[in-house]
């Protein structure tokens, strides 16, 4: 297990780029849908996070083991955060298309 605490708000490149399919935060694989969180706190993150804002969640099979999520943060890079920050949400099809299309 690593230590994610010294990751916070951090980069961790040796997780990049793996996959997860399905894990305690979602049902469904994540091949299949996008998922998306809304930022509910930004306490210690006010530059990285928007509190009311939606993020979509990039899959770390790893990183969820250990409650966290990576989401690309207002610096434009990917970034992994606790899932307390955030709660989960289930969008229409539709929008989520929108969504991912920017």
């Amino acid at each position: 297990m690593l230590n994610y605490t010294r990751f916070t708000g951090t980069k961790h490149t040796e997780l990049v780029g793996k996959i997860s399919k399905s894990s305690g935060f979602w049902d469904k694989p994540m091949t299949t849908r996008k998922h998306f969180v809304l930022c509910i706190d930004n306490t210690g993150y006010g530059a990285s996070l928007i509190t009311r804002k939606v993020y979509e969640v990039i899959p770390d099979e790893q990183a969820e083991k250990d409650d966290f999520i990576r989401i690309i943060d207002e610096s434009g890079e990917d970034y992994l955060y606790h899932i307390s920050h955030f709660v989960f949400i289930e969008l229409p099809a539709e929008i989520e298309q929108v969504l991912v299309a920017v």
